[in-house]
């Protein structure tokens, strides 16, 4: 197997798969080849369970036109949508924006500032609806505890299903 090691001053060891399928191993300075070969060989089956399901992931459009479009979609449609859903539930958010962002689909700031990606608009509705409204449960618990997902149970709940929409 195939792998690339990283030392640096951490205490545990990670694995990664890459966007391109490669494996990343993430260690403690001095962690020894032997554990690290020992883990890999513990981990085989989440690394090629993970590995099939990152090369399988959606591949998204990188020229021009196709992006510009797509962020004209986003703006006429996540931008109301958010401030639709945050009036409807009593959320106070301070501003959407839409941004070009492939490893997320949306984040929330300190401030209670919402950002988007424009490739929410490749998803079905129902997915959408609910990356907003994830991110709108941020503007009163910024993090994941279990408040915070009794919250998004509370306004939306069949968060998981369309969840799964994203992983399609």
């Amino acid at each position: 197997m195939d792998y690339q090691v990283i030392f640096s001053r951490r205490r545990t060891v990670a694995l990664e798969i890459r966007r391109d399928g490669s494996l990343l191993v993430r260690a403690p300075i001095g962690y020894p080849s032997s554990r690290i070969e020992k883990l890999l060989a513990e981990k085989k089956a989440w690394i090629e369970r993970n590995t099939v399901r990152q090369l399988s992931r959606m591949t998204y459009p990188s020229d021009p036109a196709s992006i510009e479009e797509l962020r004209k979609m986003a703006k006429e449609e996540l931008i109301p949508l958010a401030k639709e859903m945050a009036e409807r539930f009593g959320f106070r958010m301070r501003s959407v924006r839409i941004t070009s962002a492939k490893s997320r689909f949306g984040s929330c700031s300190a401030e209670n500032g919402i950002s988007l990606s424009l490739f929410l608009m490749l998803y079905p509705k129902e997915a959408r609806e609910y990356v907003v409204l994830h991110e709108l449960c941020h503007t009163v618990e910024h993090n994941h505890s279990p408040r915070f997902y009794a919250l998004l149970v509370q306004v939306m709940p069949d968060h998981r299903e369309r969840r799964k929409l994203l992983r399609k």
